[in-house]
């Protein structure tokens, strides 16, 4: 039997192969797995030690503000970012959103510039022109020729 370091031998002069799980891409490893691994490793009585001793060294050398740093800039970033972007959004609304009358029935109508609406009142497609103002997208769909009769 032939003994090879870390405790592996061999036997028949077989030569140390590696077996790769079938269920890995090429050798590599899911985020969830490394993870899954490193909290089964902090429970871990040497977890423990090495956890607490990182806490310790940090505390010991003055290197415990890059904890709350950290939580300061995580703080910063969760509250800032998504106030940021709704400013922009309501910026961006305010130059595109367009206010006018309908071409063919003069009720109120919105809509986003270069974009076709629909209006409410007469159903008419209409578009908004980058100017501002709008225009009925089918001219000949504008106008309802209606034959009324009267009842008694």
């Amino acid at each position: 039997m032939q003994s090879l370091p870390l405790g592996v031998s061999l036997r028949n002069g077989a030569t140390p192969t590696c077996a790769v799980d079938d269920n890995r891409s090429s050798g590599t490893y899911k985020v969830a797995d490394i993870l899954l691994a490193a909290g089964r490793f902090l429970q871990s009585p040497s977890g423990q030690v090495v956890l607490w001793g990182g806490l310790v060294w940090l505390v010991l050398t003055g290197r415990i503000g890059i904890i709350f740093d950290s939580f300061l800039v995580l703080f910063a970033v969760v509250t800032i970012v998504p106030v940021a972007a709704m400013l922009g959004f309501r910026w961006w609304i305010n130059r595109q959103l367009v206010q006018g009358t309908c071409p063919s029935c003069g009720a109120s109508v919105t809509g986003l510039k270069g974009r076709a609406v629909n209006c409410a009142v007469c159903g008419n497609i209409v578009e908004t022109e980058n100017t501002g103002n709008f225009s009925v997208k089918d001219p000949s769909s504008a106008t309802i020729d209606i034959d009324a009769k009267e009842i008694d």
